[in-house]
C-alpha cells in the first residue's frame, strides 16, 4: 500500500523467513513495517564507506519502522539508492545490512540456489560408521553457546550443528575456518535450505521434530556432535531425550547483568540494539537449572574473567572425566560451578 502524498509505504519485510516463503508462501512473515522518506541526518561512517562517499556527506533518506513477531518494534534509519533497488542500514546485529529488491527472476534463482535439507553442504568428514556422542549446549541468549560450539568444532573435532540456523531454514553446518568471534552472525549468513517439510517450519514445529532432523544428520555424517540451541526447561530437555536418550546437556549459566553486557556488545547500544537486547534478556526468566534426577545434565557458571576457550576447556574436561557415566547412562551428573572445574 502506497500513500503518494506522505511518501509512506506499508510493506512486508522478507528477512529471515524468505527461504520458507519460497516453498510455503502461506507461512506468516516475521516482520511487517512502514517506510517513510525524508531527511534523517548524516548516515553512519560504515554506510558512507559502502557508498564510496569520500566526502562523508550522505544523509539518511528513509526510515523503516518494523514490527517483529507482533511485539518487537525497531526503527531503522536507512539510505535508499536513487533507483530504489537497494537499501543500506546499520541493523539489528550492529553491522552493515543491505536489502535488495528481488525480481521474479531473482526469486527463481534464490529458490534454486539452496542446499538440500536432507544433505546440506558441510565441511566435516563423512563417517556414518562412527557414531559418537551428542552434546547439547544450552543457556540464555548471550551465554556463548554458538561460540563454544564453534570452538569445539575447530579445536576438538566435533561436528557443530547450529540450532538457530534450522529455525530460520538455513544450513546448520558452519565452517570451522570462520571466526568464532562472529559465531552468532555467521549463523545468519548460511545458505538457505530447500525441501524442509511443512511441519518443520518455525515456529510451528517442536523440539522433538528438530531432534529428529539432527538424528538424520548425525546418522549421515557421524562423529561427535555438538548442538548449540537455547532450550530453557526440564520439559524441553525431555522432548530431546525422546529422540536422544543419551544426549548430554551442558547448561551455560550466566548472570543477568553479564548477559546484558554481552548482548549490548553484540547488538549495539543504540536504540535499535537496545530493543533487541531487551527482548533477549526477557527470555532469561524461562531458563531453569537441571533437576536432581536429570541424567547426563551439567551446568557451568560463566564469569566475566572466563574467555570462550576457558569455557570450552571446562566442557571438554567434564566430558572426559564423566565419559564412563555418559556411556552407562545410569548415573546422575552433579551440578558444577566454575570453582569445581
Amino acid at each position: 500500500m502506497i500513500d503518494e502524498e506522505s511518501k509512506v509505504w506499508i510493506v512486508p519485510i522478507l528477512l529471515l523467513d524468505y527461504p520458507a516463503l519460497l516453498d510455503y508462501p502461506e507461512v506468516k512473515n516475521i516482520a511487517l513495517g512502514s517506510c517513510t522518506s525524508g531527511d534523517y541526518g548524516l548516515a553512519r561512517k560504515e554506510i558512507q564507506e559502502a557508498l564510496h562517499d569520500t566526502t562523508e556527506s550522505t544523509n539518511y533518506n528513509l526510515e523503516m519502522k518494523l514490527k517483529y513477531w507482533d511485539y518487537l518494534e525497531i526503527d531503522l534509519k536507512c539510505v535508499i539508492s536513487e533507483d530504489g533497488n537497494t537499501i543500506l542500514t546499520f541493523g539489528l546485529w550492529s553491522d552493515l545490512e543491505c536489502y535488495k529488491w528481488q525480481s521474479e527472476d531473482d526469486l527463481k534463482h534464490l529458490a534454486e540456489d539452496r542446499d538440500p535439507a536432507l544433505e546440506p553442504t558441510c565441511h566435516y568428514k563423512i563417517q556414518p560408521e562412527n557414531q559418537g556422542k551428542l552434546v547439547w549446549l544450552t543457556g540464555t541468549p548471550g551465554s556463548g553457546k554458538s561460540t563454544v560450539g564453534h570452538l569445539m568444532s575447530k579445536e576438538a573435532g566435533y561436528v557443530y550443528f547450529e540450532g538457530d540456523c534450522v529455525d530460520n531454514y538455513l544450513n546448520p553446518f558452519i565452517s570451522p575456518v570462520l571466526s568464532e568471534n562472529d559465531a552468532s552472525k555467521n549463523a545468519f549468513r548460511q545458505k538457505p535450505l530447500k525441501g524442509l517439510t511443512r511441519d518443520c517450519l518455525s515456529p510451528h514445529y517442536g523440539l522433538e521434530s528438530q531432534a529428529k532432523y539432527i538424528e538424520v544428520q548425525k546418522k549421515r555424517i557421524g562423529g561427535d556432535f555438538v548442538v548449540a540451541k537455547a532450550i530453557g526447561s526440564r520439559k524441553e530437555r525431555d522432548q530431546i531425550r525422546k529422540v536422544f536418550p543419551e544426549c548430554i546437556f551442558v547448561i551455560l549459566t550466566i548472570t543477568k547483568e553479564f548477559q546484558k553486557k554481552r548482548l549490548l556488545a553484540r547488538h549495539g547500544e543504540d536504540k535499535e540494539g537496545e530493543g533487541v537486547v531487551n527482548m533477549l534478556t526477557d527470555f532469561y526468566k524461562y531458563f531453569e537449572p537441571p533437576e536432581e534426577d536429570e541424567l547426563n545434565t551439567v551446568s557451568i557458571d560463566i564469569t566475566e574473567d572466563m574467555a570462550p576457550k576457558d569455557v570450552m576447556k571446562s566442557v571438554l574436561k567434564i566430558l572426559e572425566e564423566d565419559k564412563n557415566a555418559i556411556v552407562a547412562q545410569a548415573e546422575i551428573w552433579p551440578r558444577r560451578t566454575k570453582t569445581q572445574i
